[in-house]
Formats: structure tokens, C-alpha cells, sequence
């Protein structure tokens, strides 16, 4: 094969560099889709954290509303 044909010597520097910015297009999506995930993760573990405060509020409700029916059904 002759490497100093022109068609070689334009189009192997251009192919390089496609794939050059196309991986470096992947990792920095990739770096994207961590961040995303992470903050994700950081959204549920908040939203849990919020949901068990309101439970255990309905909860101590719940007790008040039974000791309520307790006190006025006797």
C-alpha cells in the first residue's frame, strides 16, 4: 500500500480526528449522565428522608385521632 497517496494523506488525518472528538464527545457524556445519575440518587434519598418525617407524623395523628375516639365512644 502507498502511504503517501493524496486521498491517504487528506483523508486518514480527518478520520483521526473524527474519532478523536468522538470519543471524547462519549466520555463527556458519559461524565453527563454520572452527574444526572448522582443527582438523582441525591433527589430519592432526600425525598425518602421527607416521606419518613411524613409518615411518622400521620402516624402520631392516627394515635391522636384513635385516643380521640377512644375518649368520646365510652
Amino acid at each position: 500500500m502507498d502511504w503517501n497517496h493524496p486521498s491517504l494523506t487528506v483523508a486518514l488525518p480527518i478520520v483521526v480526528t473524527m474519532m478523536v472528538a468522538t470519543f471524547a464527545s462519549i466520555r463527556t457524556f458519559s461524565k453527563g449522565i454520572d452527574t444526572v445519575n448522582k443527582g438523582i440518587d441525591d433527589l430519592r434519598s432526600d425525598m425518602n428522608d421527607r416521606f419518613g418525617g411524613i409518615e411518622k407524623r400521620l402516624d402520631k395523628l392516627e394515635g391522636k385521632i384513635e385516643g380521640l375516639q377512644e375518649r368520646t365512644w365510652r
